[in-house]
């Protein structure tokens, strides 16, 4: 009886110490040191942690320092303020340079030219030999050309008879040719479908036209202004040397005669 006595309390025993164990294994440390409670004391179950502690063994890293800019750093602390910004510059308005009145010597009506053939053009104020057609009187020059505003032969073929067309270089009527049997007699040549007396100067022999004139036409006393003594000017239309073509080769206040090619007040 006795022996089974002890066998019972020694399997009491070996049980108590068991679950002593499982309870007390969460909170062993390091040297598996056990808190075993006093006497008289029920065990009590560890509180669950996530995050452990640290514990003196473990160093602590203190974190590092901001960093600053250079730029923060480095610069010294301003000491002026700001300038508020400037405002612009007014803009003062262009002068006017315009005016309601003629330049010196320009006309506004035919009465300011000062000459029964000169004609005022209101656009340029400057008198001409005409603007219109029927401001050219001759009938061997009925046509005002809008370029030259001057009273010339022809200014389109339809100005030229059957078989002729308007050579625009010197505003002439010329015989029309395709080949130089297309020609009369005597022409030197079909150019450009109109027949010509010369196309250079070496087809002109005479000592008052020794030049080829433009347009072949014809040989003239000038081809070119080069062709004059200064101040004379190459009138190409005629071939001859004059002292103005129209009034914009004459000074100021002056007009060309479309008479005698002169400038006059």
């Amino acid at each position: 009886m006795n022996r089974r006595r002890r066998t019972t309390r020694a399997t009491r025993a070996l049980g108590l110490g068991v679950w002593l164990w499982v309870v007390a294994l969460p909170s062993c440390d390091r040297r598996f040191e056990f808190d075993v409670p006093d006497a008289g004391e029920e065990p009590s179950l560890p509180t669950p942690q996530t995050d452990e502690a640290p514990t003196d063994d473990d160093p602590v890293v203190p974190p590092p320092p901001a960093e600053s800019s250079s730029a923060e750093t480095d610069a010294p602390p301003s000491t002026t303020s700001p300038e508020p910004d400037a405002a612009p510059a007014a803009s003062s308005p262009a002068p006017d340079t315009s005016t309601d009145e003629p330049p010196t010597g320009a006309c506004a009506t035919d009465a300011d030219c000062g000459h029964s053939e000169l004609h005022c053009d209101p656009g340029t104020g400057i008198c001409f030999e005409c603007v219109v057609d029927e401001q050219c009187g001759d009938p061997e020059l009925p046509k005002c050309d809008p370029e030259l505003q001057r009273c010339v032969e022809c200014t389109a073929d339809t100005d030229c008879a059957s078989e002729s067309i308007c050579d625009l270089v010197v505003r002439r009527c010329q015989q029309h040719c395709l080949q130089r049997s297309d020609c009369p007699a005597g022409t030197h040549d079909c150019d450009h479908e109109v027949c010509v007396n010369c196309d250079s100067d070496r087809e002109c022999v005479s000592e008052e036209a020794p030049h080829c004139g433009v347009g072949g036409t014809r040989c003239a006393e000038c081809a070119a202004d080069e062709h004059c003594v200064a101040p004379m000017v190459c009138d190409a239309l005629m071939g001859v040397c004059v002292a103005c073509r129209d009034s914009r080769d004459c000074d100021s206040g002056q007009a060309c005669d479309p008479t005698t090619h002169a400038c006059s007040e």
